[in-house]
């Protein structure tokens, strides 16, 4: 187990052997040398540089969960907030959607690990 501490979260990742040149999905775990799981931005950039986050979180990911995860963003992603003092909705800030992609991530990640079946 690899223990790293990162802005104040401790993050446990158990130690994957991993042949040269082989890529892991971190989603799926799908292994890959022929160049199918790629880098991948959690946060979409024009939402990073409308936040002013110089820095994105990029992830590994295979060519069927970014696929699905695009998906996911879709229906997950609310681009609207309801505004209690105005009565109306409203547009969210960058700040507002850099957290709500990446709430919708780890909700991906989440529904992965548990509808993956080990064998």
């Amino acid at each position: 187990m690899i223990i790293t501490v990162l802005h104040g979260y401790i993050r446990q990742r158990p130690v994957v052997e991993r042949k040269m040149g082989e890529e892991i999905c971190e989603v799926c775990g799908y292994r890959s040398q022929l160049g199918a799981v790629g880098k991948h931005p959690i946060i979409p950039s024009e939402i990073m540089e409308q936040a002013g986050v110089s820095k994105s979180q990029i992830s590994r990911i295979c060519a069927n969960c970014r696929i699905e995860l695009e998906r996911w963003y879709a229906v997950e992603v609310n681009r609207m907030v309801y505004d209690e003092m105005d009565q109306r909705f409203r547009d969210r800030t960058p700040v507002e959607m850099v957290k709500e992609y990446q709430s919708a991530f780890n909700g991906f990640k989440g529904y992965k690990k548990k509808t993956i079946k080990v064998l």
